[in-house]
């Protein structure tokens, strides 16, 4: 499962239920109330790139599509010999 911060941020309750959910685990009540208590803020989404150089959120961005490139080739069935 891939969950980026930026859909977390956006709307907590659907990207819980799609984490609980791939763990088998139900979206309940209980989940609900303790969800409420915790606020994101989305001006914290891209706080991060403010404290990195324009380089290294460059070399971040290219290294993450890389990883994301293997992670597709696997999660398709591909091998780990495939990923270059």
């Amino acid at each position: 499962i891939r969950v980026r911060f930026e859909d977390l941020v956006s709307d907590k309750d659907a990207q819980m239920q799609r984490m609980l959910a791939f763990c088998g685990l139900p979206f309940n009540d209980a989940y609900q109330a303790r969800l409420s208590g915790f606020e994101m803020k989305a001006s914290a989404r891209d706080r991060w790139k403010k404290d990195l150089t324009t380089s290294q959120v460059h070399t971040f961005e290219r290294t993450m599509e890389t990883y994301i490139s293997w992670q597709d080739t696997l999660d398709s069935g591909g091998t780990s010999s495939e990923v270059s």
